[in-house]
């Protein structure tokens, strides 16, 4: 089967540097102390409908012992897992005895007793992302509820830590607090990064679900006819585990509370007369059910008494929970043999030996993405307050995780052992508990560690035996094995196992020959079974100029369908819009925007870049030469990339300084270009002036003339700069300095 996973993982690609939104929230957690609880529970009180953003709780703080530290109760950003752990309804004949219908091996019963005929929401489960907190009793989440959930179904709201990394050294372990009823049963952790678990049962929840049946004791025995399915008195029979259906309060409704039907994966109470429990259950196959188990054949000779009990027996095979054993069997005076006396017979005396086991529960219908817990066993029946009570079943783990999963260590959800008899034994033993369930949901590699979630092992009768030889001691029926788990994993292929429990045993020593005395294992679960998920969201972020809109988008992949949804926060808050692109509103600052989908549990970050920011600064000139302007422009205020352009002359360029030539002195101004084509909101001046040391024009020069006949004398040159050279044409004339002889 596939299971849906409503917490959707996200991945975000960026060309920028941004953080995950909640994912991680709670820091890095390294395990510190054996059996730490690291999260917290209420219970729904009023009914949420499909499409419902608000749940009704007892208590809205979800911080009980500051488990996520002082005073950080409950906000927006915090992670919540809804599950429904029960409410399915079955079907069946209340109050058999004499009312059933049918012939059932000698005995009135209505075989559909148990079955169940509606999950209703029973097995619901998803994660949501808090938006805000109300009062103390409401908690408001991001996207509508996938699912419809049923108060007095026993909905739990979890709160789930939000770690950035995980580490369980050896010794240490995560734990549940037991299934109260009410809270408890699961271990839910997200991981933003990865988890390492180096300890046997790191994360451990075995015996942490439904609970088994409880002992009531029938001091009178009257009531012998037995082998009832359903039956408000207790003197019938006892008392069936919890399940999917409930628990004593639910079976009152059904007048079914007691005797030896299974009630969903709940295993059926041993009958009158001190018959044992049935065994609790979980997953597994869904066909060929019969609630009576797998015969213990280990040893061949058990075999023969196995056929005993009908032809072909002691192949027999059914899904589910194992069955209880036989009713009680006394004879003081000679030991008979299992193996050649048939159960039921008048020679065993007492009551016969009959086969009232309670039934072992059926499996869970896993196809529809439902979660559940352990089935538990049915109690021994007891008269003389020496009974075994019914094992309790194992809880559930869900754990997501972005990262890789390894280590050396596991993850149990195994099933409890049926109770043992107590004192002098003389009454019916515990049906064991179904084993739990375990998801683990990772975006990166599962490694090295290994999961077990096996059913419990039924409980033994041990009966303080007469000395031998004879008078023989009586025997009583031991209680049935619990059936396997559910275990699924999103990649990798780790250790795994869902085995059946191995029945519960006499030692009596009426019954060394055949010491299982009726009570049978429980079946195989199911191990590898496969996660659907949608596990990564992707969005970029933009860079666009000043005074335009962005246009953002998102892809989803994966495929489970999902809304995606456009916010301006990081929690809380109206959605924007919805659908794979988000055009923005003209934007004049850097701005982030928020993208998620529905069902999910986070938002990430989308940031839209505006650029350049500020106008160039006034460029400068080195002017080396004279007469005509040309050298070296430096540009200041550029920004990494782009281009400027300087007018008049529409001279383009790239870089922090250019090479003029030919420019007349004048003012000119330049203008910058992004990469991303954004122009400055305003220009700046490039002055130039004219060459420095330009030469002004001669005044008229003066001439002594001492003799006329040859024009010969001193010629004095005014306005001649402090250093140059001057020319006197026609005759190309030149000399320096302010005087000169011609002749």
């Amino acid at each position: 089967m596939k299971v849906r996973q409503i917490s959707l993982l996200l991945f975000f690609v960026s060309v920028f540097s941004v953080s995950f939104a909640q994912r991680g929230i709670d820091g890095p957690k390294t395990v510190a102390a054996a059996n730490t609880i690291v999260n917290d529970y209420t219970a729904l009180t009023a009914n949420a409908v499909v499409g419902s953003t608000s749940l009704t709780v007892t208590l809205n703080t979800l911080n009980t012992g500051n488990l996520f530290g002082a005073g950080n109760s409950l906000a927006a950003g915090d992670l919540i897992m809804i599950i429904q752990m029960q409410g399915a309804s079955i079907g069946g004949t209340p109050n058999e005895w004499p009312i059933g219908s049918g012939i059932f091996q000698g005995w009135p019963n209505d075989l559909t007793w148990g079955i169940i005929n509606n999950y209703n929401n029973c097995g619901h489960y998803e994660f949501a992302q808090v938006a805000s907190v109300s009062g103390t009793t409401i908690i408001n989440i991001d996207c509508g509820l996938t699912y419809g959930y049923t108060a007095t179904g026993k909905v739990q709201v979890i709160r789930v830590p939000r770690y950035s990394s995980l580490t369980i050294p050896a010794t240490f372990s995560i734990v549940a607090p037991a299934w109260s009823g009410t809270t408890g049963g699961v271990v839910a952790i997200e991981v933003n990064g990865n988890t390492v678990n180096n300890a046997v049962g790191g994360i451990n929840v075995t015996a942490k679900g439904f609970r088994g049946g409880a002992l009531i004791n029938n001091p009178s025995g009257t009531n012998t006819g037995g082998g009832q399915f359903a039956n408000s008195d207790y003197h019938e029979g006892a008392e069936k585990g919890e399940g999917v259906v409930g628990y004593q309060a639910n079976y009152n409704t059904y007048a079914g509370r007691y005797c030896m039907g299974e009630a969903g994966n709940a295993g059926g109470g041993g009958t009158n007369h001190n018959a044992g429990g049935g065994g609790g259950s979980n997953a597994g196959s869904l066909v060929g059910y019969d609630g009576f188990g797998i015969p213990d054949i280990s040893t061949p000779s058990w075999a023969a008494a196995w056929e005993l009990e009908s032809v072909g027996f002691s192949t027999h095979t059914s899904p589910g929970g194992g069955r209880g054993g036989y009713t009680w069997s006394a004879s003081p005076s000679t030991n008979r043999d299992a193996t050649l006396v048939a159960p039921g017979n008048a020679l065993w005396g007492g009551d016969n030996r009959r086969n009232r086991g309670g039934l072992g529960g059926h499996n869970l219908d896993y196809t529809t993405g439902r979660l559940f817990l352990g089935g538990g066993g049915g109690a021994g029946e007891m008269d003389n307050s020496f009974g075994g009570t019914g094992g309790i079943g194992g809880g559930l783990v869900y754990l997501i995780n972005y990262g890789s999963v390894s280590g050396t260590g596991s993850i149990l959800a195994n099933g409890g052992a049926g109770g043992n008899t107590t004192g002098s034994g003389i009454d019916g033993a515990g049906g064991a508990g179904g084993a739990g369930t375990v998801v683990l949901n990772a975006v990166g590699t599962i490694t090295g560690i290994s999961i077990n979630a096996n059913g419990g092992t039924g409980g033994n009768q041990t009966v303080a035996n007469s000395p031998v030889p004879p008078p023989y001691s009586e025997a009583e029926g031991p209680g049935g094995g619990g059936g396997g788990g559910y275990i699924a994993v999103s990649n990798g292929a780790p250790a795994q196992t869902a085995t059946g429990g191995a029945n519960g045993t006499t030692n009596s020593n009426m019954l060394t020959e055949f010491p299982a005395n009726g009570a049978t294992k429980g079946a195989v679960g199911l191990t590898g079974q496969v996660i659907t998920r949608v596990d990564t969201i992707s969005a970029l972020g933009v860079t666009i100029c000043a005074g335009t809109a962005a246009t953002l988008t998102a892809s989803l992949n994966g495929s489970i369908p999902a809304t995606i949804n456009w916010y301006a926060s990081q929690t809380g808050g109206a959605v924007l819009a919805t659908g794979t692109t988000y055009t923005t509103p003209i934007l004049a600052v850097t701005t982030t925007y928020y993208v998620g989908f529905c069902p999910g549990t986070y938002r990430i970050p989308v940031i839209v870049t505006i650029g350049p920011i500020s106008a160039p600064t006034v460029g400068t000139i080195t002017q080396p030469t004279c007469s005509v302007a040309t050298g070296s422009v430096i540009l200041n205020g550029l920004p990494a990339a782009g281009t400027w352009t300087i007018n008049p002359g529409a001279i383009t360029g790239t870089g922090t300084s250019t090479t003029l030539s030919g420019l007349s002195a004048a003012t000119y101004n330049y203008t910058v270009t992004n990469a991303s084509g954004c122009l400055s909101p305003a220009s700046a001046n490039v002055v130039i002036t004219a060459a420095p040391g330009t030469p002004t024009a001669p005044t008229v020069g003066t001439i002594t003339q001492p003799t006329c006949s040859v024009a010969t004398g001193s010629v004095i040159l005014n306005g001649l700069p402090a250093a140059g050279t001057w020319t006197i044409n026609p005759g190309a004339i030149t000399g320096t300095g302010t005087s000169t002889t011609l002749s």
